[in-house]
């Protein structure tokens, strides 16, 4: 399981340590499993850096405050 997350760069989590298991391995293991043995072994995958979406880009005119006047 180690030589599987280093040969990806700690890119997989268990569904791509499991997965690759059941394709190259012919090993059929339950996602739980995996997940059970990295959590023991303090294997975790890289997280994605989520983009701010916040952005609305050029708003629209904006009308004049009437009631102020």
């Amino acid at each position: 399981m180690k030589e599987i997350y280093h040969q990806n760069k700690g890119r997989y989590g268990y569904r791509g340590i499991t997965l690759e298991f059941r394709t190259k391995h012919n090993l059929v293991i339950n996602h739980k499993t995996v997940s059970k043995l990295m959590k023991e072994l303090d294997l975790a995958c890289k997280i994605r850096i989520k983009k701010d979406k916040s952005y609305k880009g050029e708003m629209g005119k904006i009308a004049d405050n009437l009631l102020l006047d």
